[in-house]
């Protein structure tokens, strides 16, 4: 599975990669948007399972979207 960036980065270069194609800058913040938010799911999966690999608990969604608050959203 390829993270978001690697994707992110695979559709410039198939969308944009010659000089003469037109960046649409709405086009582009529309993509980079969408790919923060698969980021973010990618990064809550990762938490919940990397913390419960050897716990007979698992973490529910909420810890795991609170892990990603506390640790990406500190700008907000």
């Amino acid at each position: 599975m390829k993270t978001a960036m690697q994707e992110l980065l695979k559709h410039f270069i198939d969308e944009w990669s010659s000089p003469s194609d037109y960046w649409n800058p709405s086009k582009v913040i529309d993509k980079v948007e969408s790919m923060i938010e698969k980021e973010k799911e990618q990064i809550i999966k990762a938490n919940r399972q990397g913390r419960c690999n050897d716990c007979p608990i698992m973490y529910s969604n909420e810890e795991a979207q609170e892990y990603y608050n506390q640790t990406y959203n500190q700008n907000k």
